[in-house]
């Protein structure tokens, strides 16, 4: 019975996939002949801090999971408190880093244009 769900679903996925995937009108990100490099650069930072950012929001999430779910074990509430702890320092040095990254190419970009 496992298996037949599991082929159910891939067989769904391979149907759906390229038909969401030809629906979708692709664009070049990097936009590379009209944009100067550390336009690129800036963009290309802020892309890596944004996903930087989800990985800390998903650990914060799996923080909380684990200390919700603790019971009354002290060591799974103090690993939930631990990972929430370091999850928003991580969100700080994000943050903090996107400031300084935003007024470093704030004053490159104009120049090289």
């Amino acid at each position: 019975m496992k298996n037949f769900f599991k082929t159910i679903l891939c067989s769904l996925l391979l149907i759906i996939l390229p038909l969401s995937v030809s629906a979708v009108q692709l664009i070049d990100p990097l936009k590379l002949p009209d944009e100067p490099i550390p336009a690129l650069a800036a963009r290309l930072i802020n892309a890596l801090l944004g996903l930087v950012g989800i990985a800390a929001l998903l650990s914060f999430i799996y923080g909380g999971i684990l200390w919700m779910t603790a019971g009354i074990s002290a060591d799974n509430i103090k690993k939930g408190k631990t990972v929430m702890i370091w999850a928003v320092a991580g969100l700080l040095v994000i943050f903090s880093s996107y400031a300084v990254v935003t007024f470093v190419f704030s004053i490159l970009v104009p120049a090289a244009g």
